[in-house]
């Protein structure tokens, strides 16, 4: 959610003028409700989400590929987030948050049911600040960027292949200092995680971003995995991030490219995705804003094969209300490409939802 939690907000610690100016081109200012409560130096704070919908959902598999084909629908809860952030003066941050749409969620060994995030922080200074606990990796905007905050749901297909699947973003145990140079307006990160929280291995990741005037962000993240491919030998992979977002009056449009080493496959072949997304924002009265919303994803599993290729398209019309409530009708297409077979990860799609989201 908003607030620290996200290592992209963490960036802009301290910059809550900056938040309200972005809150207010995007709806209206938010709705006054107080959820921090102090004592002395100690603090509370308490932030809520949402996220729930009804999907239509056409599914087609083709040369090998599994699952159902047919059309399904649903209403679904994709999050019912409780986040706490505690403080100590200046000095110590902490963070718990849990999710308990996990109970409606399949298993996933690589993740603690329920538990989104669990970290301390030590802050002696803005340009250093020592983190640890359980928390996301400093690796690709889109994956920083919370889902609060997303003009469409879900992150994508490279997303989900790279950062998730493979570990190279998301979350995980570990430690990572980071801080802000004003005077450059450079962010850094360098962190060390356990590349799995049940395999045995590290990863090493550093992340570096730049604002050079309000409009403009620009980002690049880099690891080093030590870990067990199928076949349980060690390997040592890589990955890369680049991603830039450009926010001018309601205008925005981020882009982010990623790849890392399949080290599931022989070879440890690179998988990439380039995806982006634009919206504008237009206000109207009584604090309600409607914000159209376009996506495009190409991505990639397997550079060294040619029939591991896919595009993903979003659409949608998003409308706001006081930034905190927002009704998002989208549809979208995923279109696997050239001739389809059982390596091609990525089923020929079409969804169409209506999600309702929100935060306090």
């Amino acid at each position: 959610g908003g607030g620290p939690e996200r290592v992209d907000d963490a960036e802009t610690a301290g910059g809550g003028d900056k938040r309200r100016a972005d809150d207010k081109a995007k709806g209206g200012k938010r709705a006054k409700i107080s959820t921090t409560f102090k004592k002395g130096k100690f603090s509370l704070r308490i932030k809520t989400r949402v996220m729930a919908g009804w999907e239509f959902k056409d599914r087609h598999p083709q040369g090998g590929q599994t699952g159902s084909d047919g059309t399904s629908y649903k209403f679904f809860l994709r999050q019912a987030r409780l986040n706490t952030y505690f403080g100590l003066g200046k000095a110590f941050r902490a963070k718990l948050s849990v999710d308990i749409s996990d109970a409606l969620s399949k298993f996933d060994p690589n993740a603690i049911p329920f538990l989104r995030d669990a970290w301390g922080e030590v802050r002696p200074a803005d340009a250093f600040r020592l983190r640890f606990g359980y928390f996301k990796r400093p690796f690709s905007r889109l994956e920083l960027t919370s889902p609060g905050k997303l003009p469409i749901r879900g992150r994508g297909l490279a997303n989900g292949r790279i950062l998730e699947d493979r570990g190279y973003g998301d979350r995980s145990v570990g430690a990572m200092a980071h801080g802000k140079i004003r005077a450059a307006r450079l962010h850094w990160y360098v962190g060390g995680f356990q590349p799995a929280l049940r395999v045995q291995g590290i990863d090493a990741i550093a992340r570096l971003r730049a604002d050079p005037i309000d409009q403009l962000s620009i980002g690049a993240s880099g690891g080093y995995k030590r870990t067990r491919n199928a076949s349980d030998a060690v390997v040592q992979v890589g990955s890369v991030s680049g991603d830039v977002r450009v926010r001018v009056a309601g205008f925005e449009l981020l882009a982010d490219v990623v790849a890392g080493q399949d080290y599931l496959v022989a070879g440890n072949p690179w998988a990439l995705g380039v995806v982006g997304y634009s919206t504008y924002t237009f206000e109207l009265p009584k604090q309600v804003a409607l914000q159209p919303a376009v996506l495009f994803e190409w991505a990639d599993a397997n550079l060294k094969l040619t029939q591991s290729e896919a595009i993903r398209t979003v659409a949608g019309l998003n409308l706001l209300w006081r930034t905190r409530f927002r009704v998002m009708p989208q549809v979208e297409l995923i279109r696997p490409l050239g001739q389809v077979t059982a390596f091609n990860p990525w089923v020929k799609k079409e969804t169409y939802y209506v999600m309702l989201s929100l935060e306090l």
